[in-house]
């Protein structure tokens, strides 16, 4: 496999060098992915249970996660330090090639944690007796929507991948079936938060401030507002609302009630304001809004169910993870924390994969 390890575009930014070898990447990327260690493309990287994962699977994922597609070409990573000295002259080629190294296995564990995740999905599904809608997964396969994309991936790659989304989809149903959101708690939860909902009144003014005297502001404001002077040549325009707060400007909350409280077309009398004296005169009010609940009720529903889901999820995912990794055999050089020849516990998390 043959690529270049994402730290290099740190590297070429530090050196300003611009990425010009475009025709070089290609040529690179042409060499395709042989020399990536753990065995030819039809072995078998790992068993779950009587699903098999092939280090091609590995392989294609691995293209799929990495930045523009590009592995590095382990065992050697010749091409891959290559590129890196081309991009960052003088820096060692031993650091370049352990960069290599690290991205190559960062690499290879992400696309084995998501490939072994999508068949203890698709299993545990199974198992429960839970629907993996055909239709469903055609669609997602066709989507933007998976975790992984592009690269070297198959129909079938795509296709597993949806699979395991509509697995861990229909997993998270059932979990919410056991503490299903009510009405009663969708409308209590709006009317304790009924501050998100709400929109404060909105005013467009123009302020006339920064006037030395007093009898300067007077002067001013009747020219206004007989018309020998322009407003929009003395003052420009803004929008405020009401929760804007103040900032601790000399006489601000004075001027923020006088502009909330002066009525609309009319100029205000002059008052102190940040070291002057100034006046606003208001052209347009937007009122308070509230959003209803009928438009707002899907996204707390689904807020709701995600913390009614939270304690369930947990509990499903350390035995999920127990019981499928006892099922799965990884060979060497694919061994990670999901596999049966790892120690330990895989990482907790808060979610599915795939969901």
């Amino acid at each position: 496999m043959v690529g270049t390890p994402a730290v290099f575009r740190g590297f070429a930014a530090k050196a300003g060098v611009r990425l010009r070898a475009v025709g070089v990447l290609a040529l690179l990327s042409l060499a395709g992915f042989a020399g990536c260690g753990g065995g030819g493309s039809d072995s078998v990287a790992v068993q779950v249970g009587h699903d098999a994962i092939s280090s091609g699977a590995v392989v294609r994922w691995m293209s799929a996660l990495a930045p523009e597609h590009l592995v590095p070409d382990a065992p050697s990573y010749e091409h891959c330090v290559a590129r890196g000295e081309s991009i960052s002259p003088g820096t060692g080629g031993s650091f370049i090639e352990e960069e290599c190294r690290r991205e190559y296995e960062a690499l290879r564990q992400r696309a084995l944690d998501l490939l072994i995740s999508a068949r203890w999905l698709i299993g545990e599904a199974r198992a429960q007796g839970l629907p993996i809608d055909a239709g469903e997964v055609g669609r997602r396969a066709a989507g933007p929507g998976l975790p992984v994309q592009g690269g070297r991936l198959t129909a079938a790659d795509r296709r597993l991948a949806a699979e395991a989304a509509v697995a861990a989809a229909s997993i998270e149903h059932k979990l919410g079936e056991a503490d299903p959101v009510t009405e009663a708690q969708i409308r209590a939860y709006y009317h304790r938060n009924i501050a998100q909902y709400t929109h404060a009144e909105e005013r467009q003014i123009y302020l006339s401030e920064g006037i030395s005297t007093l009898a300067q502001a007077v002067r001013l404001r009747q020219q206004l507002i007989s018309g020998k002077a322009d407003i929009h040549k003395n003052s420009e325009p803004e929008t405020i609302n009401r929760a804007h707060p103040p900032t601790g400007r000399d006489h601000e909350a004075e001027m923020l009630h006088t502009i909330f409280t002066v009525k609309p077309g009319v100029f205000s009398q002059p008052q102190p304001f940040n070291q002057g004296w100034s006046f606003v005169k208001v052209t347009h009010v937007k009122p308070q809004t509230i959003e209803p609940l009928a438009k707002v009720r899907a996204q707390i529903e689904a807020r709701l169910s995600a913390e009614h889901l939270r304690g369930p999820l947990a509990s499903f995912i350390a035995g999920w993870q127990a019981k499928w990794k006892a099922r799965t055999d990884c060979s060497h050089g694919y061994v990670v924390q999901r596999c049966r020849q790892s120690g330990g516990a895989p990482a907790a998390a808060e979610k599915l994969p795939f969901s």
